[in-house]
Parts: structure tokens; sequence; C-alpha cells
């Protein structure tokens, strides 16, 4: 699987070779299950639409995601005879970088949702649609534990060997199979409206609210699995004395690992959407509609180096790591829109369409 051209980086010129995180592979496989009920009860003369249900996913990542460094990587950057080209010609790489270990996936995750919701006649001009959703995921896991978080403990400065020792594995000493913990409480409560305010069906008024929870497709959770002590990155520098094909028969340098952790409070991101608008029959088969739109994103996901030294010559908070890319829900988002819309339909099955929106978008994701 492993098998093929390295990538080659050349100072001031295209590479060639593959890319650094090839070869790539993935299988996924969801099992999906779900029910639901429809009941119109006889009360209040019948007004209520009750609908209810749950679903039960199951979802699978399996396969080789990321091979990162799987070929090796070659670089020339002129360092010997100041010309990145006639080093590559005499096989005077400045480096190589290799990757040690596999970084095979089998993540398993589960889903277990419940939702009930009522649409209300409330009058003959009026109806509401008043809803409840819950939604639980686990944290996704690999079946046989190949997830590891940095110590950010003293002890990763003093430990031996490094850097296996500067790692905890997932499902020991109290850390999480997933590395992090469930999130309980996603509750989506939903509320709509539609009204006729005037004795008239050819005006009407909508309004909406509701909260959505994202459903991850894992690729956040798959980045662990690129640190110790299952996978490793390899560095050979080259001091003038090694060639393309010795280089790699030295010993690595040693270099200060540059994991990849997930927040133990992470948390499931979510939207919460809400809309007022008006539509209006103009003519017969010509309808406008004119609607605010509004989004918020809460706890969405986030990527930052917490390990970053002080300005000047300060220390790394961590000295025993180098970057720390740190995966949290702490982003947001917000996004408002002005939406018109006017649909005119014709005979013969003929309709015009035309649609404009007037919108502004702000996140720190």
């Amino acid at each position: 699987m492993d098998l093929g051209f390295p990538n080659v980086t050349i100072a001031g010129f295209d590479g060639i070779g593959s890319a650094i995180n090839q070869p790539q592979q993935r299988n996924d496989n969801t099992f999906h299950l779900a029910e639901d009920f429809a009941w119109n009860p006889s009360f209040q003369g019948g007004r209520h639409q009750l609908r209810f249900g749950a679903d039960l996913r199951r979802f699978q990542l399996n396969g080789l995601y990321l091979g990162l460094f799987a070929r090796g990587q070659w670089a020339f950057l002129g360092v010997f005879t100041g010309n990145p080209l006639v080093d590559l010609v005499r096989g005077l790489p400045t480096l190589a970088i290799a990757g040690r270990g596999d970084n095979d996936l089998a993540l398993r995750t589960r889903t277990l949702d419940f939702y009930v919701q009522d649409d209300f006649h409330l009058h003959p001009r009026l109806t509401l649609n008043l809803g409840l959703r819950y939604e639980n995921s686990t944290p996704p896991y690999d079946i046989r534990d190949r997830l590891s978080t940095p110590d950010l403990s003293p002890n990763s400065i003093t430990c031996s060997p490094k850097p296996e020792c500067q790692f905890l594995l997932a499902g020991q000493a109290g850390i999480p199979r997933g590395l992090y913990h469930r999130d309980n409480n996603n509750l989506a409560p939903r509320i709509g409206l539609a009204w006729q305010p005037l004795a008239t069906s050819r005006f009407v008024v909508r309004a909406a609210y509701g909260i959505f929870y994202d459903v991850g497709i894992l690729t956040r959770d798959v980045f662990v699995r690129f640190n110790p002590p299952f996978f490793d990155v390899l560095v050979f520098p080259n001091d003038g004395s090694q060639n393309i094909q010795s280089i790699l028969q030295q010993s690595s340098s040693p270099v200060p690992p540059l994991p990849y952790s997930l927040d133990p409070g992470l948390r499931d991101a979510y939207a919460q959407d809400w809309t007022l608008g008006v539509q209006y029959e103009v003519a017969r088969g010509w309808v406008l509609g004119v609607r605010y739109v509004g989004t918020k994103g809460t706890r969405l996901v986030n990527l930052r180096d917490i390990n970053q030294p002080s300005p000047g010559p300060g220390p790394r908070p961590y000295p025993a790591f180098g970057s720390i890319r740190h995966i949290e829900s702490a982003a947001k988002s917000t996004y408002h829109a002005l939406q018109v819309r006017s649909k005119w339909k014709l005979r013969h099955g003929l309709t015009f369409l035309a649609a404009y929106s007037w919108s502004k978008s702000i996140d720190t994701s």
C-alpha cells in the first residue's frame, strides 16, 4: 500500500513525486434504523397532528485515511552547492523525512435521536408547529485504542523513552476511549407559525426558530491518530557527508513532537436558525416573498496552537513539545440575510423564478 514515489521538494521549483499525505483510503459504513409515527387525536376537534419517532445510526470509518510521509520526502534546498537543482543532480538532500508506524483507522461512533412534533391548527388562519428533538452521540473511538493525547505535565520533560512516554493512551488512566466526554444535553426545540392576518389566503406571515446540532464526519477525530507512540515523524538532516542513498541509514534527529490534542470538554456544535417573512399573491400564479433569515453558530470546531512561545525569546508553555495543535469547540459564527423571491407560474408548465439575497456572515472558526 505504501509503495510509490517519494515527495521531492526543490526550493524555488515545483516538486515531483507523490504528495506527503498519500496513499489515502477511506471506507465508511453507516447502519441506520428509524421509526416514525403519526397520530391525529380527536380531542380539541382534531386540531392536533402529532408526529414522533426515533433514529439510531452507527457509523464506521475504516482504512488508511492519510498515509502521512508513508513514501518519504527529500528536500533539496541548495545548501551544499548554492543551487537546489545542482544538489538534486548530485543527490545531496538537505534533509529527509519519513513516517514511522501506521496510521490506519477503525473509528466507531453511535447516534441516538428522539423527536416529537405537534402541528396545532389553533385557528383556521393560524397554525403552530411545536417540536422538541434530543440527540446523543458517542465520541468516536478506535477499536484498537490507538489514540493518544500529549501529557502536558512536567513528567514529559524528564521521562524516558521519548516520545512514547510523553503521551497518554486513550482508554487508560481515566482517559475516555474517544479522548473527550460525551455531550448529554443536546436538546433542540423548534417552533414555527403560519398566519393569515387578513380575511384572504393571498397574504401569509411565516416565522420559525430552531436549534440544530452538527453531526460530525469524524474529520476532527482522525488527527490524534498521528501522535506517538503509534505514529511518529522522523527527520534525517544531512551534515554534508550523506547522499540520497545513505541519509536514511543514520539515526534520526531528536525533534520535539508536534502533536494534536482534543479538548476533553469538546462539545457538539449547534446552530440557532430563525426567520420571519411574508408572502403575497400579487396575481394568479404570481407569488412574491420577502423574509429575514438569521443563524448563530455556537461551539464550532476550532484549531489553535496552545504552545506558542511568549513574544520575544520567551519559552513555550510546554517545553517538551513543539507546536500543539489543539482542537476545541470554541468558535462561533453569525449570519444575517434579507431574501426576496418572486415565482410566477404560467401555463403549459412554464415557471419564472427570480431570487435575491443580501447577507452578512462573520465567524471565528
